[in-house]
């Protein structure tokens, strides 16, 4: 029996599943890393970087960097939709086996 266009899509969403889980799988370790790192200037700051009595501090520059906190919360936003992408397919592998099982 030929499948009806639904069915056809619904394969065709099956196969794009399938390679964005393997990108997302080679990608999301390297994510994850970099979530926490933000790079250090290099730069030699001298008494021309203070400004009134505040003294250059790298380490509470580093720490407040919007970059690690954009980057983190679109590691707990990936974490989250990962989860949410699970149950979904979980779901519908049920609904396939309910089906298969003539229920």
């Amino acid at each position: 029996m030929r499948l009806d266009r639904r069915d056809r899509a619904a394969i065709e969403d099956i196969d794009r599943l399938l390679r964005i889980s393997i990108d997302l799988r080679n990608l999301f370790p390297t994510a994850a890393r970099m979530a926490d790192e933000v790079h250090l200037s290099t730069s030699i700051e001298g008494p021309s970087s203070r400004s009134g009595s505040s003294y250059s501090d790298p380490t509470a520059n580093t720490a407040l960097d919007g970059r690690r906190q954009k980057r983190r919360s679109s590691m707990r936003k990936a974490r989250r939709e990962v989860g949410a992408a699970l149950r979904s397919l979980q779901a519908a592998h049920f609904q396939v086996i309910k089906a298969l099982e003539g229920e």
